[in-house]
């Protein structure tokens, strides 16, 4: 009897070993975290090169199939009957399942987008910077591209902030609300995730320790320490018109369990606030802050 191709959830096809994709994707924790300082970085190595920021654009591809993954358990449900009834079936809504067929998807649409024109620069390795996306699209960018290699860039969130009120374009990310929320979902939902594929980075360590940051950089990335730039390290360009600004307490003060926690979590209780502390940290003006 002929079976619907109705792939079931489960496993990810592996890709195969000689996958020539090895992408780089640098995921930042927020606006104004580093995350162009890094991709900077990268690019000096002329070893590949990191695009800039989509808006998202691996969450937009990943929904395409939400049309067909909205029949889901009466399309289910009609590949049962059909594998009984095969013609004799009502299949209207049947389709096949589209989880897999997302991963293909999204694997499809990036390589289509940053492939041809990063080879046209001499290059066979591209990837890009972003930092609206999570750990729900890092999981999808890795199982679309099981050889990619992430960066996941945080910094404190008190200079996230200076840096934030600093732009003209703030409000339209939700303020420093928006800012907020985007950085305690970010560094919440990355702290969950045990994958050797993927590299935390602080971005103070790349400002203080830049020789150690360098080192675990190119081991990650498999690129030759030897060709980071490290001038561009030392010459970080703002991309803001104004100084950084002090950094109300009120504007952390509903989100102050929440950001505690992942400051210990990725600094530990002693560093995660400065010599100053908590309080101090949040009300002084962030004179040091570069980005």
């Amino acid at each position: 009897m002929l079976e619907p191709a109705f792939d079931r959830p489960g496993a990810p096809r592996a890709e195969p070993v000689s996958d020539p994709e090895r992408p780089i994707f640098i995921l930042g924790c927020s606006w104004r975290c580093g995350s162009t300082l890094l991709q900077r970085y990268v690019n000096s190595t002329k070893a590949a090169f990191v695009w800039g920021e989509n808006l998202a654009l691996t969450a937009a591809v990943g929904r395409l199939l939400d049309p067909v993954r909205a029949w889901g358990e009466l399309s289910r449900e009609q590949a049962e009957t059909f594998r009984v009834e095969a013609h004799g079936a009502w299949i209207a809504n049947l389709n096949p399942c589209p989880e897999q067929a997302t991963r293909r998807v999204v694997r499809a649409a990036l390589a289509a987008l940053y492939g041809p024109p990063t080879a046209a620069m001499g290059l066979d390795r591209w990837g890009f910077k972003e930092v609206r996306h999570g750990a729900e699209e890092a999981r999808l960018l890795l199982a679309a591209f099981p050889h990619a290699r992430i960066i996941f860039v945080v910094r404190r969130v008190q200079d996230v902030l200076a840096s934030n009120l600093s732009t003209g374009w703030i409000d339209q990310v939700g303020g420093a609300d928006g800012v907020l929320r985007q950085w305690i979902g970010a560094c919440a939902s990355m702290a969950r995730i045990d994958d050797r594929r993927i590299l935390t980075l602080r971005y103070e360590d790349l400002c203080a320790d830049r020789a150690a940051v360098t080192a675990r950089l190119a081991d990650h990335l498999e690129i030759d320490p030897s060709s980071f730039q490290a001038g561009v390290l030392y010459a970080p360009i703002r991309g803001a018109l104004s100084p950084p600004r002090s950094t109300p307490l009120a504007e952390v003060e509903r989100a102050r369990p929440a950001v505690r926690a992942l400051m210990d979590t990725y600094y530990g209780a002693a560093g995660a606030w400065g010599p100053e502390g908590a309080e101090a940290a949040f009300s002084r003006r962030d004179d040091e802050c570069r980005l």
